[in-house]
């Protein structure tokens, strides 16, 4: 099971988006290939970031930001435009569950009780 930061933030456009067309989805569950379908379900815009908070191979935790929001002058901090996604994993691929940008289990386990808090437990609020 993975839990917390895997590796730094990946680009949507990284992905090559024609793999896997056609392919059943138990044969590339839990790789980037899977995730740019849970990147399709949440229907993130092409330029997106995301990061993978957790996974289980029933259960997935993305960080995803779209990168679009206000422009913002030279020092100031810009918001992330993050929203954490929570999936579960069907025999057509992810689906999401809810997406917040709280921290720990709370709106995970209101929409779907059965989450496990090993993969949102510690999860500090998005930014």
């Amino acid at each position: 099971m993975n839990v917390g930061s895997v590796g730094g933030p990946k680009f949507l456009d990284d992905l090559d988006q024609t793999d896997n067309v056609g392919v059943e989805f138990g044969q590339f569950l839990g790789g980037d290939h899977s995730y740019l379908q849970a990147l399709r379900d949440a229907d993130t815009p092409r330029h997106s970031t995301w990061n993978e908070r957790g996974c289980d191979g029933r259960w997935l935790v993305l960080d995803i930001s779209t990168g679009a929001g206000p422009v913002c002058e030279a020092g100031v901090s810009c918001p992330a435009n993050m929203t954490r996604f929570f999936y579960q994993a069907t025999t057509t691929g992810w689906r999401v569950v809810t997406a917040t940008r709280s921290a720990g289990c709370s709106a995970v386990r209101k929409a779907e009780p059965a989450f496990p808090t090993a993969l949102c437990s510690e999860l500090q609020a998005v930014k």
